[in-house]
């Protein structure tokens, strides 16, 4: 499961598209430790779709 606030400040270098990956950075967690989240495909398309509405960035990407 992934935490709202760990999505909403992810940067575009933590999600993969392709592989429909995020991985945040064990700077970011509080176990100190890399986290690798699968993100369903509904979630790469609407981080797809604000890309687009965007731009090419996705909040401050």
């Amino acid at each position: 499961m992934l935490a709202l606030r760990k999505a909403d400040t992810a940067a575009r270098s933590e999600i993969d598209f392709e592989k429909g990956e995020m991985l945040i950075p064990a700077g970011r967690m509080k176990t100190k430790k890399d986290h690798l989240v699968m993100l369903p495909t509904q979630a790469i398309e609407m981080l797809r779709e604000l890309q687009r509405l965007g731009g090419g960035r996705v909040r401050g990407y």
